[in-house]
């Protein structure tokens, strides 16, 4: 006991020391959780937008505008060059700007005509840029750039940052994760 007696006070100041240290480094690597999960539910509520043209049976174009994110598009706004006229001689610069919100999942089908993509002397011959700029739901700003090429896949329109099926494929892995995560949990 003489022992504990002549050093209980330097124990007591070690295990006090491990104690705050172990406190920090615990606080640290919540910080760091916490910031990972912000950065996690950034990305889920992020909106995909895709944008592509689609040829019905009878030959009817149709410009498909949707978001496969899982968070809202807002305040979109449209630019289009060149702008492209519709059956009805109006720009689709004209229709595609009344679309300022774009749900998750939600899709528009734009009526383009049945021959305005033909090449037959209309002004699409040569490559049309769409740029979309929205607002998630963070308030953060963001723009994709899409371009129609008449050359190429039967008018597909191609998104330049990345390919809607490794999109598809990546929140699927993540929705897989998740649910395995949420399984683990008591």
């Amino acid at each position: 006991m003489k022992w504990l007696s002549d050093y209980g006070v330097a124990i007591n100041a070690i295990a006090i020391t491990f104690l705050v240290v172990v406190t920090l480094l615990y606080a640290i690597f919540t910080q760091k959780l916490v910031v990972e999960n912000r950065k996690l539910r950034e990305m889920y509520k992020q909106p995909y937008i895709y944008l592509y043209i689609e040829k019905s049976d009878i030959p009817f174009y149709y410009l498909i505008l949707g978001n496969l994110g899982g968070g809202p598009a807002k305040k979109i706004e449209f630019e289009i060059q060149p702008d492209i006229k519709m059956l009805n001689n109006e720009n689709l610069s004209t229709v595609i700007n009344t679309v300022k919100y774009l749900h998750p999942s939600q899709k528009y089908y734009i009526y383009l005509g049945n021959k305005l993509l033909e090449n037959s002397g209309d002004e699409l011959k040569n490559e049309c840029k769409i740029k979309i700029s929205f607002v998630d739901d963070f308030g953060k700003r963001m723009c994709e750039e899409f371009l129609l090429n008449p050359t190429v896949n039967n008018y597909v329109f191609q998104e330049r940052n990345y390919e809607l099926r490794e999109i598809a494929a990546e929140l699927k892995l993540i929705s897989q994760n998740l649910e395995k995560i949420n399984a683990k949990r008591p």
